[in-house]
């Protein structure tokens, strides 16, 4: 069964909406986190040194046992698409779609962000 809603922006699943983190080499011991008005990526050793982006668009694709989402946000001006691949399994977890190898794993709640 395929599911798309790419017409309107949808509401980050609270499944996904959280802080995630992984142990892969290259990204061990950094964070993410999204929530429904921001997205946020680790980008130094600390762990309060985050670049944080507005999130503009959220769009929503279920196929099979993944839910694919495309989070549209702004960096320094430019437009860019978070394309995220979240799995309900027994330990949930998302990747990003154009690093698949890299799983996340959800480690607690996203920030509240009041705008």
């Amino acid at each position: 069964m395929v599911w798309d809603n790419w017409l309107s922006s949808v509401p980050i699943p609270s499944g996904i909406a959280g802080t995630w983190t992984t142990d892969d080499g290259q990204y061990a011991g950094r964070s993410c986190w999204l929530n429904q008005k921001a997205v946020a990526f680790q980008n130094g050793v600390e762990t309060d040194q985050f670049s944080v982006h507005d999130v503009k668009w959220v769009k929503a694709r279920q196929v099979a046992d993944t839910l694919f989402l495309s989070v549209d946000y702004v960096q320094d001006g430019n437009p860019i698409t978070l394309a995220i691949a979240y799995r309900d399994v027994a330990r949930p977890e998302i990747h990003f779609v154009n690093q698949p190898g890299v799983r996340w794993w959800r480690t607690g709640n996203a920030p509240v962000i009041a705008k």
